[in-house]
């Protein structure tokens, strides 16, 4: 389930973003660690619609890049489960991520790496793609910073500010190589401010931002002005799953 901090309700919050015009020079920021195009495209309509400038970062360009990998690595899951109906799902990401390192030398469990040989090498090779484009563009943290410096420089200010990828309730990550911890967002908080102070709506989907004990900490360190923050308590929804995407619009 969805939760909202105060003082209003999350249904609000998306009503609010479909509501009145934005003012002038405001953006919409998504930092899309997952690369769900999905998600991104109903961001992006909502920016649309409220005359907003629409910022993301990592660039969606990697995006059919990492799509398919992602599908290739979910495929992965189905058949380890089936052939080992023994393992728990720990243990089986444990496996599909050595796949995705060590491709066919992975030794983790060499019968399914043979048996699964083909997919296992095109995950190592997709991984191993992405993780060059990856490298090429800098740190998350670093990303980050550049697109806030540049919105700040043209006097643009952030509006809205989505935050989608796996959190522990802190740290967020991606499926791939991409990280963005509770420490480099206290730095950038310090770097660039306005990213985290003009914000009057946050959304974070990844699992339990908003428990009992992490959601103080995005309320007052991290977004204190924003009139709300919406997000789970519990765990969030899978990217893949058709109401991944229905709490943007």
């Amino acid at each position: 389930m969805l939760r909202a901090l105060y003082p209003i309700s999350a249904l609000a919050l998306f009503a609010s973003l479909l509501g009145p015009t934005a003012r002038a020079a405001e953006a919409m920021v998504m930092v899309n660690l997952n690369y769900s195009s999905e998600e991104l495209a109903a961001a992006r309509a909502v920016a649309q619609k409220r005359g907003q400038e629409f910022v993301v970062v990592p660039p969606e360009e990697l995006i059919p890049l990492a799509e398919p990998l992602f599908k290739l690595r979910l495929k992965l899951e189905a058949n380890v489960k089936r052939l080992r109906p023994d393992l728990n799902k720990s243990a089986i990401s444990a496996i599909v991520n050595d796949f995705s390192r060590r491709g066919a030398a992975s030794d983790k469990d060499p019968a399914l790496t043979n048996a699964l040989r083909d997919d296992v090498e095109a995950s190592y090779r997709a991984t191993a793609d992405l993780a060059k484009y990856e490298a090429k563009l800098g740190s998350m943290e670093a990303q980050i910073k550049a697109k806030a410096a540049a919105l700040r420089t043209r006097g643009v200010r952030v509006d809205s500010l989505i935050f989608s990828g796996h959190s522990d309730g802190a740290n967020l990550t991606g499926e791939s190589t991409v990280r963005l911890s509770a420490g480099e967002i206290d730095r950038l908080r310090g770097q660039e401010p306005q990213l985290f102070n003009a914000p009057r709506h946050v959304l974070l989907l990844g699992c339990y931002n908003l428990t009992e004990t992490n959601r103080e900490r995005w309320r007052n360190d991290v977004f204190p002005n924003a009139s709300l923050i919406a997000g789970f308590g519990v765990q969030a929804p899978s990217r893949w799953r058709e109401n991944a995407i229905k709490y943007i619009p």
